[in-house]
C-alpha cells in the first residue's frame, strides 16, 4: 500500500490509492504530510504529433498530477498535423497560448569542441583536435 523509499520521512503512495475515498490523501496534503509530485514529460520533435495528440496533452494538463511538459522542436510557422492552420512551431495555438518559449542558439566552435572532447573521453576514444569534426558539427548540428 505505501512503500517506503531511501528514509523514513519519504513515502510514495500507489496511484490507485488516490483514487480511492477512503484514502486521506487530501487530509495528509492540507496537514502538510504529504505532497503530490508529479514529475516531468519531455517530447521531443514536438512538430510530429498530430491534432488529436495535442488536444489529449491539452486535457491531461488540467488534472491535478499534471507533470510539467517540455517540448522541443525546431520548426518555425508550420501546419500542424491534421490540421490546415499554421502556428509557430507547429503547435496548436490553444496549447501555445498556455505555454513559455524559450529560445536557444548554436554552440560555439570552442563549445563544440569541448563537447566532442567530452563524448569521445566517455567512449574511450582518443581523437586528435583536427578529428573532432567541430566544423562539420557546426553545419550540421549534434
Amino acid at each position: 500500500m505505501v512503500e517506503q523509499i531511501s528514509d523514513s520521512s519519504q513515502r510514495v503512495v500507489d496511484i490507485d490509492l488516490l483514487d480511492d475515498e477512503e484514502t486521506p490523501f487530501e487530509m495528509w496534503k492540507e496537514e502538510g504530510k504529504a505532497e503530490n509530485d508529479p514529475g516531468m514529460l519531455f517530447i521531443d520533435e514536438v512538430h510530429m504529433l498530430d491534432i488529436e495528440c495535442f488536444s489529449f496533452i491539452n486535457r491531461a494538463l488540467e488534472d491535478d498530477f499534471a507533470p510539467v511538459v517540455v517540448m522541443a522542436t525546431n520548426r518555425g510557422v508550420s501546419p500542424a498535423r491534421g490540421t490546415n492552420d499554421k502556428s509557430p512551431h507547429g503547435v496548436p495555438m490553444d496549447l501555445l497560448d498556455r505555454s513559455i518559449i524559450i529560445h536557444t542558439s548554436n554552440d560555439s566552435a570552442d563549445e563544440l569542441r569541448t563537447i566532442l572532447s567530452i563524448r569521445a573521453a566517455e567512449e574511450e576514444v582518443e581523437l586528435t583536435v583536427l578529428a573532432l569534426l567541430t566544423k562539420v558539427g557546426g553545419e550540421t548540428s549534434l
